[in-house]
């Protein structure tokens, strides 16, 4: 255990006044953008360089001390689930993201697509790379059967018990 005390003029700070106070908690969007950050293996300036910001911005949405305006947050959520998919796809996923999508020729990277925001092209490169997650076939009672892929849109990868998923019709259209 550390002890210490800081004296300035006639405040006093000592360990144990800090320990007492509660730490806030994260913000949801600074916890995206450290997600994406971890997901990514790159760095807040490469990070910032996709939306493109300041490196510096883009630490202050890691700490939470400002929020991303609505548009970069939506390219922050659809970036967290691209990595998502990337990151069950790849145990490396920043060498996937920093490595020529073709051999030979100088050809594009995924990061050099998503930093000309062109997402739609960085999901055709990875369309065809196989996933790595976890799946398993359930029966429904009309008797079709359905894939499940462990996990959910929240990056939780938890055994879900069989009562606890419900009954498919309730929550899946009929087009689907």
């Amino acid at each position: 255990m550390l002890v210490f005390e800081i004296k300035l003029g006639s405040i006093q700070i000592t360990a144990q006044d800090l320990e007492d106070e509660p730490v806030p908690a994260l913000p949801e969007t600074a916890l995206i953008a450290k997600e994406v950050r971890d997901l990514s293996g790159l760095s807040a300036a490469r990070l910032g360089d996709i939306f493109p910001i300041e490196r510096e911005t883009f630490q202050r949405w890691m700490s939470g001390r400002i929020t991303p305006p609505s548009a970069n947050l939506e390219r922050l959520l659809a970036l967290r689930h691209f990595l998502r998919e990337l990151a069950n796809r790849t145990e490396d996923p920043k060498s996937v993201l920093l490595s020529p999508l073709s051999e030979g020729q100088p050809s594009d990277t995924l990061y050099g697509l998503l930093k000309s925001g062109n997402l739609s092209a960085a999901w055709g490169a990875i369309a065809n790379m196989t996933s790595t997650a976890s799946r398993y076939t359930r029966e429904t009672e009309d008797g079709a059967v359905l894939t499940v892929t462990r996990g959910s849109l929240r990056g939780r990868d938890v055994r879900e018990a069989e009562e606890d998923l419900g009954n498919y019709d309730e929550w899946l259209s009929e087009d689907e």
